[in-house]
């Protein structure tokens, strides 16, 4: 008997998957695919005023910048495609993904990747205390400029943090 790979994935190796979700640009501007983006929990867009699952209005129907005070016990995600302000978008949560890398730093081979508040790029520079190491860089990058790179990412667990 033949060992074969799941419906859709490569023959070999661990391939996770992607856990996608539509929600609303509450960033205040546009955003670029692959920016990181955190979902709206604190309720910081003023179109944010609940947190109920499946409600338009919820704090986990909309995403904004990484916020300050929150990249510990934040939601991220990856935009998986530019949107304008208050439009609907697609993200993914964990997995596999082209996300937006830069900063001063150049990212090594697996380096942690987290995010700086308010910047919508994920860095390898020095993170905020106890932020979350939200991904692992599986592409070398250059410093100094932002690069739309593949990924491991988890916006829900993370890697670890930095404390």
């Amino acid at each position: 008997m033949a060992l074969q790979g799941s419906a859709g994935g490569p023959p070999y190796g661990w391939a996770p998957e992607g856990d996608c979700s539509r929600v609303y640009n509450r960033t205040g501007g546009s955003v670029l695919k692959g920016a990181v983006l955190q979902l709206d929990l604190g309720q910081t867009a003023t179109e944010s005023t609940d947190n109920l699952i499946g409600s338009e209005t919820s704090g986990f129907a909309a995403v904004v910048a990484p916020v300050s005070g929150q990249l510990q016990e934040g939601i991220f995600c990856i935009a998986l495609e530019g949107a304008a302000a208050n439009a609907l978008m697609k993200v993914q949560f964990a997995g596999i993904v082209d996300a937006l890398v830069g900063g001063a730093d150049a990212a090594a081979l697996y380096e942690p990747l987290t995010a700086l508040a308010t910047d919508q790029v994920l860095t390898s520079e020095a993170p905020a205390a106890n932020s979350k190491v939200l991904g692992l860089a599986t592409t070398v990058t250059a410093a100094g400029a932002d690069e739309l790179v593949e990924i491991l990412f988890d916006g829900l667990h993370g890697f670890g943090n930095n404390s």
